[in-house]
């Protein structure tokens, strides 16, 4: 069931609308204009070491990029990142679509502390680089991960690829 929800902040009016109450998908409509009383009191370094549950933008409308007057509403549709299916994706490998049924369930996998085939894959994936930019010593963190999990298939080096892509959304 969705619904609509307004809330004040620092004299901000942002609305949430048609937020599922699953909280998988839902659009968010905001206006928010340039808050220079929260942004010059706001200490970002007191986050630091929480990893908030991360949501991905799927869709926008108007589209990046185009030009729309100051006022425009904006619909951007967003879902949590953990929610979404690797087979939501063209191209990944099959075994790493049909290990992982979601996203969290790869993120878990590799947070699994006494797996430390995992440990070493996912100390690689934080570093934040992209697996064609590892250095070879990386590569092959990620490529025993894969491996030893069934999911190489005929290419480890794509497979390993994609669990690193899926990871850095």
């Amino acid at each position: 069931m969705a619904r609509t929800t307004s809330k004040t902040l620092a004299s901000e009016r942002v609305t949430l609308a048609s937020v599922s109450a699953a909280r998988t998908v839902g659009s968010i409509v905001a206006e928010i204009p340039k808050n220079p009383a929260f942004t010059t009191v706001f200490n970002p370094g007191a986050l630091s070491g929480i990893r908030p549950t991360r949501i991905v933008i799927v869709s926008q409308d108007p589209a990046p990029g185009d030009f729309v007057p100051a006022g425009t509403p904006v619909t951007v549709t967003v879902v949590e990142k953990g929610l979404i299916p690797p087979r939501s994706f063209n191209g990944l490998t099959q075994g790493v679509v049909e290990k992982f049924p979601t996203i969290s369930a790869l993120e878990e996998d590799l947070n699994k502390a006494n797996d430390p085939i995992a440990k070493g894959a996912k100390a690689v994936l934080d570093k934040g680089v992209a697996f064609n930019q590892l250095s070879d010593a990386d590569k092959v963190a990620v490529t025993a991960f894969v491996g030893n999990r069934g999911i190489a298939g005929t290419d480890p080096a794509k497979a390993a690829s994609d669990v690193a892509f899926l990871f850095h959304l």
